[in-house]
């Protein structure tokens, strides 16, 4: 449009100023004249018919050179136009490979993807859709060819093809595999976040604690998770801490880490617990009594009440007064009735033990329980209630084996020792602080 208008109002121009001309000669009646000379040649005309010439042989020059760039720049517009056919067919056929791709017809969107791949303005895109196709369908080969294809072609792209990689090898659990890529990535760039991401995933799949620690400042800097995720994920790893720091058996260790869990992580009663359970695991219970007892003063809660009951107290005496003191204030709570037994069991008082043992199972059976009072039964030389104890304590504990495998048959079992089908247990909470002097 605007070369239109500016032909018009150029040939408008042109006009007005041809009819001002002519009016100006004929007003004078005088047509003009010019003369041109070169050496012996002369050239004589009216100045009408020499501007009409002048005019017209401009416009036939114009023309010429407009025609002579046209034929210089044909071949570079059929090139282009090829081009653009090639790419826009390049184009729909990323279309057609992603709506392939994203229907599970992996085998289809593969070899429409590199097929067009070479003709395509980003290739990049298309061989790394086609190696997640390939490897969707299980073609792994095809999947490392097309990545290799990639390296290749884009030693640029190294970070996009890793992190591809990596990603496509923690989806079969080749844990190992994908982190040694990821840390080659992280030496290129540390602060990426998609690489952070996928190597915190790496870890926790591993149930590589300590590296997770390492990990979290970079994982604050980054924000590549949500407040909620990240705390859960801090409980996760001091807790699998914990607990392997209690498998090992070093007090000192387990002590060291818990002083450098933060103070919000360690006011989450699993974290105490578990925190609990590793130091009695090394034999040390004795110095977190006090603290035990502490968080059994707000809340009895049934983790808490077994482990103390597991604790080797360097005052058995106190630790049964205090068990038995909570036991009259909670007399209906079979865990604490329980562990009070235990404790008895444990210090060889088998009359005490054996009254809160058979309390404890009329209010909940637990297979522990049976187990202890059969011991006591035969120790006082009835082995017939001895062996009626036995059998009841396994026929519990093989229920608690078959409801735990219907519940969750593709999972690990994990059983907890008393488990119950009916928890009567009285709801106790609050603080009891008098009753310890």
């Amino acid at each position: 449009m605007k070369r239109i208008f500016y032909f018009l109002v150029s040939l408008m121009l042109l006009v007005v100023a041809v009819y001002y001309a002519w009016e100006t000669l004929f007003d004078h009646d005088d047509p003009g004249y010019v003369m041109l000379g070169i050496g012996r040649w002369s050239l004589e005309s009216t100045l009408a018919f020499f501007t009409v010439v002048l005019w017209f042989s401009f416009t036939v020059f114009y023309l010429v050179v407009r025609w002579l760039g046209w034929c210089i720049r044909l071949p570079n517009k059929i090139k282009s136009k090829g081009q653009n056919v090639t790419l826009n067919r390049s184009k729909e056929a990323l279309v057609s490979g992603l709506v392939d791709y994203a229907e599970g017809n992996w085998e289809r969107s593969e070899k429409i993807l590199i097929k067009h791949a070479p003709r395509s303005s980003a290739p990049l895109v298309y061989y790394l859709t086609a190696a997640r196709a390939a490897h969707l369908r299980g073609a792994f080969d095809s999947r490392d060819s097309y990545l290799n294809m990639a390296a290749d072609q884009f030693p640029g792209s190294e970070f996009a093809i890793g992190l591809t990689k990596a990603e496509l090898e923690l989806s079969r659990d080749h844990y190992t595999e994908a982190q040694e890529t990821l840390l080659h990535l992280q030496s290129l760039d540390a602060s990426h976040s998609g690489l952070i991401k996928l190597l915190y995933q790496a870890y926790l799949k591993q149930d590589d604690w300590q590296s997770l620690v390492e990990l979290f400042p970079v994982l604050d800097k980054s924000k590549v998770l949500l407040a909620t995720e990240r705390k859960t994920l801090a409980l996760n790893v001091y807790g699998g801490l914990l607990v392997q720091q209690g498998e090992k058996g070093d007090a000192e260790d387990v002590e060291r880490l818990w002083a450098d869990i933060p103070a919000d992580i360690k006011g989450v009663k699993a974290i105490a617990v578990g925190y609990f359970t590793a130091m009695i695991r090394c034999g040390a219970g004795a110095r977190v009594e006090a603290q035990l007892v502490e968080h059994l003063m707000v809340d009895k809660e049934d983790a808490l009440l077994e482990l103390y009951g597991d604790l080797v107290s360097d005052d058995t005496v106190r630790q049964i007064q205090i068990a038995e003191q909570w036991a009259q204030l909670y007399p209906r709570n079979a865990v604490l009735l329980r562990v009070v037994g235990k404790l008895f069991y444990v210090a060889e008082n088998w009359e005490q033990a054996q009254v809160f043992l058979t309390r404890s199972i009329e209010l909940n059976p637990a297979a522990s329980a049976y187990h202890m009072l059969a011991e006591i039964m035969a120790m006082k030389g009835d082995f017939e209630k001895a062996a009626e104890f036995f059998k009841q304590g396994l026929v519990m504990h093989s229920n608690q084996l078959v409801k735990a495998i219907e519940s969750r048959p593709d999972e690990p079992l994990v059983i907890a020792e008393d488990a119950t089908a009916n928890d009567v247990s009285e709801p106790v909470s609050g603080s009891d602080e008098k009753l310890i002097s």
